[in-house]
């Protein structure tokens, strides 16, 4: 992560996280990142290492490693390998015994998370606002709602200071729909999964 400090706060946000090299660099445990690549080989009709490393959301050396180690493990077989890096596999009988077990305890399918250091990295980058939101940005972010001066004043302070806010009210008040314009106001990309 130390190569980001010699980036402009315009080109971190452009790129984003850095991708990993190396398992290790994910900084989540090698286990838990083939039993969720299991999980996709068993929900994809074709697990092929493309399309697993776009819905782990690792690079393509990475998860052909993953599946490799998952072959060893007789796991999952090779069906079809046309070229390094396109390779089809399938699940075996001891790899859905194994997802069985998996999906007792962890239910999760999504992409490889990141790991909580590396997270917290690229949020402190991204709280320091490159450019504060002024009355005017708030006021087009809110533009569809009524809403009185004092609150989209201490809207703009709130988006100012990137921190929390909590909303209160009865059902039907507007939190939802000033919550979900906050981000209107906000200056450049925010990451999220």
């Amino acid at each position: 992560m130390s190569q980001t400090t010699i980036l402009t706060r315009l080109e971190i946000e452009s790129m984003g996280p850095p991708p990993p090299e190396e398992l290790a660099d994910t900084g989540i445990g090698e286990g838990f990142i083939c039993e969720l690549a299991l999980k996709h080989v068993a929900m994809l009709p074709e697990p092929t290492t493309a399309a697993l490393a776009e819905r782990l959301h690792l690079p393509r050396t990475l998860t052909e490693e993953v599946l490799q180690k998952l072959y060893r493990e007789k796991l999952i077989e090779v069906r079809v390998q046309t070229a390094v890096g396109s390779t089809r596999y399938a699940m075996l009988d001891h790899g859905w015994d194994r997802l069985t077990r998996l999906l007792s305890v962890c239910g999760y399918t999504g992409p490889a998370p990141v790991s909580l250091r590396d997270y917290s990295h690229m949020m402190r980058l991204q709280s320091i606002p490159t450019d504060p939101a002024s009355m005017e940005t708030v006021r087009a972010a809110f533009h569809d709602l009524v809403l009185p001066d004092s609150l989209l004043q201490t809207l703009g302070c709130v988006i100012n200071s990137r921190r929390s806010l909590f909303l209160t009210g009865l059902p039907g008040t507007g939190k939802t729909a000033v919550a979900e314009r906050i981000n209107g106001a906000l200056a450049g990309a925010i990451w999220k999964q």
